[in-house]
């Protein structure tokens, strides 16, 4: 099942899991909605910088692996930076 961020105060992304879902019951992987629903008015303004921000970070973290027990924190820190380094390099 595919992730989208979503935020109902804003309607950021709001339509994107069910268009997912529309493309997966008919089988049309091209299928687009032909007009946005309407939706009230978004109470907050999404700052599009941030949002590229918030979405880079949960790249970065999707590839993130949290240690648990005996690690040392030189290992850790380690792997961190090689996934971030994989994350640009996409």
């Amino acid at each position: 099942m595919q992730y989208y961020d979503i935020s109902a105060k804003s309607n950021y992304n709001f339509e994107k899991p069910f268009l997912w879902l529309a493309r997966k019951l008919t089988g049309d992987p091209n299928l687009e909605f032909v007009a946005m629903p309407a939706l009230a008015p978004p109470e907050i303004e999404m700052d599009p910088a941030m949002a590229s921000k918030y979405e880079h970070e949960l790249q970065v973290n999707k590839y993130t692996l949290f240690f648990i027990g005996s690690q040392n924190d030189t290992t850790y820190f380690l792997y961190t930076l090689l996934c971030i380094v994989f994350v640009f390099l996409l």
